[in-house]
């Protein structure tokens, strides 16, 4: 049986390749020629970002053009990941767990976005070095890049373990290197090594940064990838920089800031006016004292006054802030202005002081002009930046 498919499919291979031994032996300068063109063609198409970011989103979008896309390009595997040398993370998560993954991801899919209660936890375990970890994991991301195609971005939070002392049971949270939770993202999303590089400038200037680093990732023996891990916003955090365990603010946690898909219009810092939850809360979620002072700061977004400024300025970690917005000044991001979500305000309660933690810097875009920075871009700076 074997013997008559290989001869089939041989006679199939025969058939198929003859119009090119016809043609091959009269026009071989042409077809060098053409060829040629081609790989010019190919060359200027793959010097385009957006052509390149289209293209790669079409392959790896489709579980069959990435198994060509592998076949036609052996040497970019990513069985080569584990030979160098970055930490390999193994997941192992039931097919019963798995579902309730797909089944929220489905349902983005046909809403546009991943809404608060989509994010639902699966159970899992963690391998890393021989030691085992009961976790719980999800989907991290609102938007479609990060669990729209087969490689997805993650969010890992490590279990409780019992513990018994004089004869009380008591559970304590299980930390992972310190770490009590942990995001896995895909690193186009992150602009591959930039996070990481401004991280490492932020550092220097003395601010809170989150822990990072370019880990490989398998989910129940398969390569996922290289991925960024960057630690999440809790105590930990805040215990490994030997700071208070006070509040983080961010903002504009709501599905409506989706725009593109509600059409409702994009929010801003002027929702706090109307108290529909602009405001998230982490860390620390009663922090009174810092809601307090947050207030000063959205009064100037409100009414961007020289008064207000004063006293919205007077709150502010001043030489950190400055560090903070020379830099993504320099990366010419508004992806972290104040009033959008990547925006994140640590209190020190023991200063009364505001002080920008990096979170989540862009290179949004280039200015037209080699040499100069587009200060204005679409949406403009932010009222602090403009004052």
């Amino acid at each position: 049986m074997k013997k008559i498919i290989y001869k089939k499919t041989g006679r199939w291979i025969k058939r198929s390749l003859k119009p090119f031994r016809k043609i091959w032996p009269k026009n071989k300068d042409a077809m060098i020629g053409v060829i040629s063109l081609g790989i010019i063609l190919l060359c200027f198409l793959t010097y385009s970002p957006t052509i390149s970011q289209k293209a790669s989103t079409l392959v790896n979008g489709n579980k069959y053009l990435a198994f060509l896309d592998g076949l036609f390009n052996p040497f970019r595997t990513r069985h080569l990941l584990l030979h160098s040398n970055l930490p390999i993370y193994e997941l192992k998560i039931k097919h019963q767990q798995f579902a309730i993954i797909e089944n929220a991801v489905e349902e983005a899919r046909r809403q546009g976005w991943m809404s608060d209660d989509l994010k639902q936890w699966a159970n899992a375990r963690f391998i890393y070095n021989g030691q085992q970890y009961n976790v719980k994991v999800r989907i991290r991301g609102d938007l479609s890049p990060h669990w729209s195609g087969p490689k997805k971005s993650w969010r890992i939070k490590f279990g409780k373990e019992k513990i018994e002392y004089d004869g009380q049971v008591t559970e304590e949270p299980i930390y992972f290197e310190g770490k009590r939770q942990i995001n896995l993202i895909i690193p186009s999303d992150r602009d591959y090594i930039l996070s990481y590089f401004v991280n490492s400038l932020m550092k220097q200037f003395g601010l809170t940064t989150p822990s990072d680093k370019f880990v490989v990732l398998r989910i129940n023996g398969t390569i996922q990838g290289l991925y960024y891990e960057v630690e999440h916003f809790d105590k930990s955090l805040l215990a490994a920089h030997e700071r208070p365990e006070t509040t983080i603010f961010g903002q504009n946690d709501r599905a409506m800031h989706f725009e593109q898909y509600t059409k409702l219009g994009a929010p801003e810092a002027a929702d706090a006016k109307y108290d529909i939850g602009s405001m998230r809360r982490l860390v620390d979620e009663e922090g009174a004292l810092a809601s307090r002072s947050m207030q000063v700061l959205l009064d100037h977004a409100l009414n961007p006054t020289s008064e207000n400024f004063k006293r919205a300025r007077s709150l502010l970690q001043w030489d950190k802030f400055l560090a903070f917005r020379a830099i993504t000044t320099i990366c010419n991001t508004n992806h972290v202005r104040f009033g959008s979500d990547n925006l994140r305000l640590y209190y020190d309660s023991s200063r009364g002081l505001f002080e920008p933690v990096p979170w989540d810097v862009h290179l949004v875009r280039m200015p037209k002009e080699p040499g100069t920075i587009d200060f204005f871009n679409n949406h403009g700076t932010d009222e602090i930046q403009h004052a």
